[in-house]
């Protein structure tokens, strides 16, 4: 049922921050967007780090589900946003069809493709994740233009995440997935198991995520 704030961005952006996501980015929707008609507005949902993994870990989806209990989780929590406040939800986990996530985030203005091609955010560098999207109907106009668009940080930094893949497998040409997980799958004690060392060597925002959230993460991409 649809709430009287519904569309209200402050509201929403309260609402996200007490079940431990947050709004990453956002940009106004137009005619070449066949799957977000009839909306103005996509907002691009991720976690709010650190406060988010504590809530995931006292769900019900943590300690009771096993197979995939984070998308779980987060198709739950955005789907009900998404039901208060008027808005249609996506997600990046889902098919048919697949949703340009990547594409998406480059027009928010608050992230850019890195180096190694991952994406950069402003505040939470390369471990940037989404956990979903909310189509609104309403145009923020105010919101838009408060972010303006600067250049990508990585103009100015130094690139560690360049050479900090012990296997090479991300470059500026590539992501080997085979290869990162066929190494990390043989050598039981790389400190890749608590998360990516390329990601993990941005300057920005490495400090938001805890070990024990890209530990998980790690695992699931091992399966």
């Amino acid at each position: 049922m649809k709430n009287d704030h519904s569309n209200n961005i402050e509201e929403l952006k309260i609402a996200l921050k007490g079940i431990g996501l947050t709004n990453l980015g956002m940009f106004q929707i137009d005619k070449d967007d066949k799957v977000l008609q009839g909306f103005e507005t996509l907002l691009l949902i991720g976690p709010d780090e650190p406060n988010f993994w504590k809530k995931f870990k006292d769900s019900h989806e943590y300690n009771h589900i096993n197979t995939d209990p984070l998308d779980n989780w987060s198709k739950d929590k955005i789907t009900e946003l998404a039901k208060n406040f008027g808005a249609k939800p996506f997600f990046p986990f889902q098919d048919n069809p697949a949703l340009p996530f990547y594409s998406w985030a480059l027009r928010s203005r608050r992230m850019w493709a890195s180096p190694i091609k991952l994406l950069v955010h402003d505040t939470r560098g390369l471990m940037v994740s989404f956990r979903g999207a909310l189509a609104l109907k309403q145009k923020l106009v105010g919101d838009l233009i408060d972010a303006k668009k600067s250049p990508s940080p990585c103009k100015s930094c130094i690139a560690p995440c360049l050479a900090s893949c012990p296997v090479g497998a991300l470059t500026v040409d590539k992501y080997d997935v085979e290869k990162c997980q066929t190494y990390i799958k043989n050598y039981v004690d790389s400190p890749c198991r608590q998360g990516c060392l390329a990601r993990r060597s941005c300057p920005i925002g490495k400090d938001f995520r805890q070990k024990e959230q890209s530990t998980f993460h790690m695992q699931a991409f091992l399966k």
